[in-house]
């Protein structure tokens, strides 16, 4: 069994909360909250490259399927969290929070994950699905090239990613794409670098290369938040892309390195599990929930007195709600389907 690095979770954790800030920030008139959170999406494709190397490369070079991964495991994995993203942002849209002529039609495109190149966002009822699109993609990559992907391969096109990173920021003064029609293709080395080089760290660690400097995990955390969380100039010069650049080329990076070498205290480690279990709900029905809560206002904006009494408020009930969601709906469901896959190739081997 792949071991399980605590560190990483409360990253993911404080990923998502970027996230949710920074949607929560752009459509409420306070742009200052978390400008970059967008690049936590580039930390999730680090994030799971890393953790998917580290618990199913093995399988797959033992023979694991690669239909069978992704549909019996990926798919099964995510999917749960799509459908009630979905269920959110359609619920949205007919209560007239979001106007669309055709929300039935948006959201069984959403339910298969089959954008909208048409209108702005990606996916209009519920627009971090761009990204959940993504990791499938680059998971069926992974999976089918696999067995060609030696050390060498693998550096060549997180190389490559590196490349297209680099030039993906420069027409968009930033990394901030890939999530509507106008940017779709600045998605594409955002996955390839980040996923990538998540897969080559975690060999490096497996073959006992990874680099072993321990960075205090308050310290991780705190460049984390830094890079997403704290303001620059936003007008369009390249200021921005040099800080989304140097945040997903280096500080990310080192960051993973960090976490896999963090010693946790016990405390420490019960706020990573914690921030961990609640980080894929948070990051799927946020957006929805966000959308939703203005709609019920009134308006974008609220003044600036009442802010955070309106706002700090809604954001601690939508985290509680997404952890509460992963042990009602989430790891219930998870463990009955690994238990029904477990019973069903017992009965498979029985039969052979």
């Amino acid at each position: 069994m792949a071991k399980h690095f605590k560190a990483l979770d409360g990253i993911r954790g404080l990923a998502a909360v970027a996230v949710l800030l920074h949607h929560l920030g752009k459509m409420t008139a306070a742009r200052w909250l978390s400008p970059y959170g967008y690049l936590a999406v580039d930390l999730f494709f680090l994030l799971s490259g890393f953790v998917i190397a580290a618990a199913y490369e093995r399988r797959l070079s033992a023979g694991l399927h690669p239909m069978k991964y992704i549909f019996e495991i990926r798919v099964a994995r995510m999917y749960p969290m799509i459908l009630l993203g979905t269920f959110l942002g359609l619920a949205s849209a007919l209560a007239g929070a979001r106007i669309t002529a055709e929300p039935i039609s948006l959201a069984l495109k959403q339910l298969v994950l089959l954008p909208t190149f048409s209108g702005v966002d990606l996916f209009f009822l519920n627009t971090v699905m761009w990204s959940l699109m993504l990791e499938l993609w680059i998971n069926a990559a992974h999976a089918f090239a696999f067995r060609w992907l030696s050390a060498k391969v693998l550096m060549m096109v997180v190389a490559v990613g590196i490349v297209g990173v680099v030039v993906a920021s420069w027409p968009y003064y930033g990394l901030n794409a890939g999530w509507n029609a106008k940017t779709a293709i600045g998605g594409l080395p955002r996955v390839l670098f980040s996923f990538s080089a998540g897969l080559l760290l975690y060999r490096l660690y497996a073959s006992g290369r990874l680099p072993n400097f321990r960075i205090p995990f308050a310290v991780s955390f705190s460049l984390l938040a830094i890079a997403m969380l704290v303001p620059l100039p936003n007008e369009k010069h390249h200021i921005p892309a040099l800080h989304d650049l140097i945040a997903v080329l280096v500080i990310f990076p080192l960051a993973i390195i960090g976490g896999v070498n963090a010693n946790l205290s016990t405390r420490a480690s019960r706020v990573a599990t914690v921030l961990g279990d609640l980080s894929y709900p948070l990051y799927a029905i946020h957006f929805p929930l966000i959308v939703f809560a203005i709609f019920m206002v009134g308006g974008r904006s609220v003044s600036a007195p009442f802010y955070w009494q309106l706002w700090l408020p809604f954001c601690v009930v939508v985290v509680a709600l997404a952890w509460v969601i992963d042990q009602i709906v989430e790891k219930p469901f998870q463990r009955r389907w690994r238990s029904r896959q477990t019973a069903r190739s017992t009965v498979a081997r029985a039969a052979a």
